[in-house]
């Protein structure tokens, strides 16, 4: 079994470096059809430019995380170290790859263990998929938020992936359920995440009603999991559900509007085929407290921690810029009406 994980794991990571695997090769995660409207004279200095942030009650450097990538295989370790390493030099949240191993074999820990022992002070986020927390008791998902050291956990909904997986386990019935049980036990924020489908608006007035603190929209527009399962399937049916499904999704921009048609009130998160800070910033504008970057991240975090650190630089001098020319000294200061449809 920790074999046939370890495989699953490393095909993830090969097959998410594939731009084939990518939904923004497509019709994007919908910001392209968003601009913002220049400010040519704009009073305020670069340098006056402010970008921290507060996310779930809490002051940070920036609004920015590193989104869930990967966990628990023999080349996770070097990825999350750099990716770790550049999170803590730039004031970045990390939010970690799926736990699920953990569930089955204790020495799943020592991955994570390490990388808090060298970097005590990182804000790191725990997290377990859907399917997993159904079957879990609350001892075995707080033991995972400790095995971390997690300021919050995230619950990622991968419906889709999860059907087309060969070795997938598409149960989630009673998952409402388990994530208000789980909201209403466990003494840390969670946040509720897709993996690249987005929200529609009937999911979040179903998630109105839990005593969850954020939403995560994970829209449709990086990387595609539908794909990337149909790029490990071994079964012709198989490849052939992967293949109808290949543009399978609500895109970010479309699930950050179905909030706000949603009335949703908690918290927001956006991720889903950003690349840049200026994905960032629109975002925010829409309602986002915190944005997400992974696959952007990914190429930089197989290679150093300096590589990953200097793009994360390069993804906050674009986030300033997008505040300067639209003349935004701080991040309340992006609002909607600084945006216009194309």
């Amino acid at each position: 079994m920790s074999k046939e994980f370890e495989a699953r794991k490393k095909d993830h990571i090969r097959l998410a470096l594939d731009s084939s695997n990518q939904a923004s090769e497509d019709n994007g995660n919908g910001f392209e059809r968003l601009k913002f409207d220049h400010r040519a004279l704009t009073n305020l200095n670069f340098e006056d430019v402010d970008i921290r942030a507060k996310v779930l009650g809490q002051q940070k450097p920036t609004p920015f995380f590193v989104s869930s990538m990967t966990a628990g295989h023999s080349e996770s370790y070097n990825i999350n170290r750099n990716l770790c390493a550049a999170a803590h030099e730039n004031g970045w949240m990390m939010a970690v790859g799926s736990q699920r191993r953990e569930l089955t074999d204790d020495s799943a820990a020592k991955e994570w263990q390490e990388i808090r022992k060298e970097f005590p002070s990182l804000s790191l986020i725990s997290n377990i998929g859907l399917a997993q927390l159904i079957t879990s008791t609350t001892n075995q998902t707080k033991k995972l938020t400790e095995n971390l050291g997690a300021e919050a956990l995230i619950i990622h909904c991968n419906i889709l992936q999860e059907c087309i997986q060969e070795e997938g386990t598409p149960q989630f019935k009673g998952g409402l359920e388990a994530i208000d049980k789980i909201s209403k036990e466990i003494s840390l924020p969670i946040i509720i995440k897709e993996c690249g489908a987005g929200f529609s608006e009937n999911d979040f007035i179903k998630l109105q009603k839990t005593s969850v603190s954020a939403v995560d929209v994970s829209g449709y527009g990086g990387t595609h999991w539908g794909r990337i399962e149909g790029g490990r399937a071994i079964k012709e049916q198989t490849k052939q559900v992967a293949e109808a499904f290949k543009s399978w999704g609500t895109s970010t921009l479309d699930s950050l509007l179905n909030a706000e048609d949603a009335n949703f009130n908690k918290e927001l998160w956006v991720s889903g085929g950003l690349k840049t800070g200026l994905d960032a910033a629109k975002g925010i504008c829409l309602g986002a407290s915190a944005a997400g970057f992974a696959g952007a991240l990914l190429e930089s975090a197989t290679i150093s921690a300096e590589a990953v650190s200097k793009k994360m630089k390069v993804i906050e001098a674009q986030l300033k810029t997008a505040m300067i020319c639209s003349e935004s000294e701080f991040i309340k200061d992006l609002t909607i009406d600084k945006l216009s449809a194309n």
